[in-house]
């Protein structure tokens, strides 16, 4: 076999295998060896981290025990904040960061990023009992709150579109609230967590099911956990597709 031959061979064994040809995952024999995955949650971050003595609670440490009883493994939490988890994670302090992670293009050369576990991003909301769309919308007032993504991204669309709708800023979301619960207003602009939330408080509000803005939160790994990474997307998928991670997130918004 010629020398060009070998290359392109080798060429496309790189490709099909990438590091798992040429590498071994140390983190996750670890875990199955010893049969425990450290997974690192912000329980200042509720709903989906909440501090509570006997263990934190929340959506993301609600589904780290998801993928650890579909692994077979015991989870061990560590407590960490925006400011350290990347520290925590590169040291070797936490296997996973679960913790309402966005992902970040500046540090893909040392982290691996999973698909998106939840959208917390900004979904229309409205009184009119049925599914609020952006053409809806169209010469009518939009609620936001104050200087929220949603307004910065109300702002830039009404910057493209002049006179789309008419916005509306409040100073919290309780006041926005109360201006659509009081009719003031038909349409808002909210995040996610707190649409959900405040359908709770008036169920005659209608969410969109698609984000206007979103917002994608992901797991993330070392970038040389390649073997991890890809257990961690399958895991993602199969907790996606047998609704257990949509039960999590209801159960808590």
């Amino acid at each position: 076999m010629g020398c060009v031959t070998l290359f392109v061979v080798f060429n496309m064994i790189w490709m099909l295998h990438g590091e798992s040809a040429v590498e071994t995952d140390e983190t996750w024999q670890r875990i199955q060896q010893q049969n425990f995955v450290i997974v690192g949650v912000d329980v200042n971050l509720a709903p989906y981290g909440i501090y509570d003595p006997s263990g934190p609670r929340g959506i993301d440490p609600d589904i780290a025990r998801a993928i650890g009883k579909l692994w077979d493994v015991e989870v061990h939490f560590s407590l960490v904040n925006y400011d350290g988890m990347y520290d925590s994670l590169l040291v070797g302090d936490v296997d996973i960061l679960i913790a309402g992670v966005r992902p970040e293009p500046r540090r893909a050369a040392a982290s691996r990023y999973t698909e998106a576990y939840f959208d917390s991003g900004y979904v229309l909301v409205s009184t009119t009992g049925s599914q609020p769309t952006l053409e809806e919308i169209q010469g009518k007032i939009l609620g936001v709150v104050f200087a929220t993504d949603g307004d910065i991204w109300a702002q830039s669309y009404l910057e493209e579109h002049p006179n789309a709708f008419t916005l509306q800023q409040y100073d919290d979301t309780e006041q926005l609230l109360s201006a659509l619960n009081e009719e003031n207003i038909v349409y808002a602009l909210l995040d996610k967590v707190s649409a959900h939330q405040a359908h709770q408080q008036y169920p005659h509000l209608s969410i969109a099911d698609e984000p206007l803005l979103s917002n994608p939160l992901v797991m993330v790994v070392r970038r040389s956990d390649w073997k991890l990474y890809a257990e961690l997307q399958r895991a993602i998928k199969i907790l996606k597709a047998n609704g257990t991670i949509d039960e999590i997130i209801q159960r808590w918004l």
